[in-house]
């Protein structure tokens, strides 16, 4: 196993990043440092390991400004630092002055996006006190409620833009076509818009495990790939082309996602495969999911506090590493049917995730690899019908309608399994624990790791 992170740079890079933050952070983290230098072989992994700490060290979250304490009013400019999202009493997004960092919502989905310098007077309040720990790990010390709309003094990234009128097409055909209760989770599927959710059923999708379906998860954004290319290799021209074409498909979905740590990284899984079927290179995926943790870090290093994040590069760890044995054999060795591989795969994720989900969560979903199982053809079904029926809406609205029927179906099937599995009583409590216990628990995961070599293709 070490033999193998030697030869990764991005996944020496990765966890240097990690070490030198986490130092900041903690001064006792820096002990830390010591086995892993002392685990490195050869210059170039010194070197990289150096590269990254230094990185690390530079980026980690600073503390902030106090958490404002009483009401103010607030005139200056902003600049918009997050994609705006929908949420259940508006609109929200973050947002910069020159000193301060707030949490902006809006009741009108106002004309503006992600990297949009703005005028804008509101009214500055303390933070919820139930808010006070994600205020603090995002960093923001308010939350700005604008009261007129913004006045524009220089617009951002025209991509940003693109991506937020996609998402609020889309937004606007699904409360047209489906019922409250079905365009929310057709919303969650599709777009990763979970504002129309309630309470209830968003502690029910965690019992069962489901919740999973609706992130923008790897699954979800390389069928969207694959669609993507299927589509843009009719086209005559080079297949350079098509995939840059598709690169920009992923952007504008990332964008339209919300652009968060979970579309990110899923994003760039995506891209990295596509890249290397361009060059003609084989698909590391463990160093690709460590390139694109590293991406994610120095687009937010505040993302290294995301709840999902730790979710997702936990369950692809397991994926990345010893999933290779489930899915990579030798020529002319028999495969197992599809089904158990997925059965291995689905209970590798959940294997993963369990450790980290106890931590944050506390408590363990026992169900979750079978109701992933169950629930795969549905949502499988559900995201093709949704995404089939918008793109067809879009162009002939009454086809559009149509078409929308077919996800009522598998929309029904994922809220039955809801209903059945989404109960405590399919959970196991965890008592609160370290998270330096975490670290001891994934190096006894990855003992069982066997790295799967490619045979050269004359052998």
């Amino acid at each position: 196993m070490l033999n193998q992170w030697n030869k990764r740079p991005a996944l020496l890079l990765a966890i240097a990043i990690g070490l030198g933050a986490a130092s900041m952070l903690n001064h006792i983290n820096a002990l830390f440092l010591l086995p892993f230098f002392a685990l490195l072989r050869g210059q170039s992994a010194y070197l990289t390991a150096m590269i990254g700490l230094i990185i690390g060290v530079a980026i980690a979250p600073r503390s902030t400004a106090p958490l404002l304490k009483s009401h103010r009013y607030f005139n200056g400019v902003l600049t918009i630092t997050t994609m705006p999202i929908r949420s259940a009493d508006g609109f929200v997004c973050e947002a910069r002055t020159d000193t301060n960092h707030y949490q902006v919502a809006t009741v009108e989905p106002f004309d503006i996006s992600k990297g949009d310098r703005i005028q804008a007077s509101g009214f500055l309040k303390p933070v919820s006190e139930a808010s006070e720990t994600y205020a603090l790990d995002r960093g923001f010390t308010a939350s700005l409620r604008l009261r007129s709309t913004p006045k524009m003094i220089r617009e951002g990234p025209y991509i940003w833009r693109m991506a937020r009128d996609l998402r609020a097409n889309y937004l606007k055909f699904s409360d047209r076509v489906w019922t409250n209760d079905e365009s929310a989770l057709m919303d969650a599927l599709c777009f990763n818009d979970r504002s129309e959710i309630n309470q209830r059923s968003r502690e029910r999708l965690a019992y069962s495990g489901l919740i999973h379906f609706l992130a923008a998860s790897g699954l979800k954004v390389f069928l969207i790939s694959w669609a993507l290319m299927a589509l843009l290799s009719r086209l005559p021209v080079p297949r350079w082309f098509q995939i840059v074409l598709m690169l920009l498909g992923l952007i504008l979905f990332a964008g339209a996602a919300g652009l968060n740590a979970n579309v990110i990284r899923a994003s760039g899984m995506a891209a990295m495969f596509a890249l290397s079927h361009l060059v003609r290179r084989n698909f590391d995926s463990l160093n690709a999911l460590a390139a694109v943790f590293v991406i994610s870090i120095l687009f937010d290093p505040r993302s290294v506090f995301d709840v999902g994040l730790h979710f997702t590069y936990f369950a692809l760890l397991g994926l990345c590493t010893i999933g290779q044995q489930v899915w990579n054999r030798k020529k002319g060795q028999s495969l197992k049917p599809w089904i158990l591989e997925l059965g291995q795969g689905t209970l590798l994720v959940w294997t993963f995730a369990a450790p980290i989900t106890a931590y944050h969560l506390g408590y363990i979903s026992w169900i979750t690899p079978v109701v992933s199982i169950l629930a795969l053809p549905a949502f499988l079904f559900a995201l093709f019908s949704g995404y089939l029926a918008w793109l067809t809406g879009t162009l002939l609205p009454i086809l559009g309608s149509f078409v929308s029927i077919l996800a009522v179906l598998p929309l029904e099937a994922l809220r039955t399994l809801e209903t059945i599995f989404g109960s405590a009583r399919y959970t196991v409590a965890v008592a609160p624990f370290s998270a330096y216990w975490l670290i001891p628990v994934y190096i006894g995961l990855l003992t069982f790791w066997k790295p799967y070599v490619r045979l050269s293709k004359d052998r």
